[in-house]
């Protein structure tokens, strides 16, 4: 499934599209996936896109029942950042943001960052059989 939709006023159905990916996953899988794509998917409108409404997020959820994973990749149209610089900060866990790269670190099997083609794009991965992160 793909769509590409207005980072602003057309939101929701990134969201829809989501509920629709991970409707029949087991209930903890859907809350990291959801979590996590949720955590992205507002970086993405905030930091890169900074609300914006001419500037467009591309989703795109991948399910393979085969490999038993979803993968999804979200990209603004911001102008990026160090994300390598931003690994390296201390974070406070009990702050009440800038945690969200740990805790799509922590929910994912692999999650991938990148900022050098313009805009950031978001990668992660999550194992859909039991013994998976």
């Amino acid at each position: 499934m793909r769509w590409t939709v207005n980072s602003k006023t057309n939101s929701k159905i990134f969201e829809e599209t989501m509920q629709e990916a991970i409707r029949d996953m087991d209930i903890d899988l859907q809350g990291d996936v959801w979590t996590t794509f949720k955590e992205a998917l507002n970086n993405c409108r905030e930091h890169g896109n900074k609300f914006d409404d001419s500037k467009n997020i591309y989703l795109c959820i991948m399910v393979d029942e085969k490999r038993k994973t979803i993968e999804v990749i979200l990209k603004d149209q911001g102008s990026g950042y160090d994300y390598y610089k931003m690994l390296h900060q201390k974070v406070d866990p009990m702050a009440d943001r800038g945690r969200g790269h740990i805790i799509m670190a922590a929910l994912t099997n692999e999650l991938l960052i990148d900022c050098s083609h313009g805009g950031t794009q978001v990668y992660f991965m999550k194992k859909l059989k039991k013994g998976g992160k």
